[in-house]
């Protein structure tokens, strides 16, 4: 599966995500977008900081991240608003137990954040009440319990298996968002909240520190679409591209994952 115009594509079972350097048509301005997959294999991250290191000099490093709650905050939610923030909590320890079950990095033990890169993305303390206010939740109640992933040897196998195939197919970060809006009882309005609003939140930070300079921005393949366009409306045309190994599909056999 070819997805180049979504920043990610799929070579010979390897999957790959791009960096992706523009120029402005006018100024000469630089920003380079950083499409990165949240969890994937240790030397992915190796090679993307390497990438961060040689720009950081002149280009300000901006990245994506709902950051956690403060104790204030925290206190401050109504009851549906604590709930919604649950299954912020649910899916997050999901994309941590992925990651040790199939040996991957998280992109925040990954990378090195330095004290100058800046947060440009949405609040978690504003995502949660925006969810509230239009009654949208990231999974069902019916997707079970997470302690129950791959509790068993036979269980791991198979979800093992399962994952590699998301992976083969899709990029992770992808797959975990058609999941949330598959259990969302308004699927387009939660896809919308997790992408769109926070895309043009991105494009507000490059524009923001646009004028001190040149600009790197971090942030999950999934948006790149978006983030693409909205800087082809400043006035940026892609210069260049890059491509790197995320993850190479394993060799996992479902028959194997069924009878060990």
């Amino acid at each position: 599966m070819l997805l180049h115009n979504h920043g990610v594509r799929n070579v010979s079972g390897e999957l790959q995500t791009s960096v992706v350097y523009y120029e402005h048509r006018v100024t000469g301005r630089k920003v380079v977008f950083i499409g990165s997959i949240h969890i994937a294999d240790a030397q992915y991250f190796d090679q993307i900081q390497r990438v961060i290191d040689s720009l950081s000099p002149d280009h300000k490093i901006l990245f994506e991240g709902v950051s956690a709650l403060s104790q204030a905050e925290k206190a401050s939610l109504s009851r549906k608003q604590k709930k919604v923030l649950r299954h912020f909590r649910h899916v997050f320890v999901l994309i941590k137990r992925i990651a040790e079950m199939m040996s991957l990095r998280h992109q925040k033990d990954g990378l090195k954040y330095e004290a100058s890169w800046v947060n440009t993305d949405m609040r978690l303390y504003d995502l949660v009440k925006v969810f509230s206010q239009h009654d949208l939740y990231l999974v069902h109640k019916k997707t079970g319990n997470m302690d129950e992933l791959g509790a068993d040897a036979q269980g791991k196998a198979l979800t093992k298996w399962f994952i590699n195939k998301m992976f083969a197919h899709f990029v992770l970060g992808i797959v975990f968002l058609n999941v949330f809006s598959l259990f969302s009882r308004r699927k387009r309005m939660t896809k919308k909240m997790i992408v769109q609003a926070r895309n043009q939140i991105a494009i507000e930070g490059v524009g923001k520190y646009l004028t001190d300079g040149n600009v790197v921005t971090i942030w999950g393949v999934e948006h790149f679409s978006g983030i693409n366009k909205g800087l082809k409306k400043l006035g940026f045309r892609e210069v260049r591209r890059e491509w790197f190994t995320a993850y190479k599909i394993r060799d996992y056999r479902l028959m194997d994952a069924i009878y060990g």
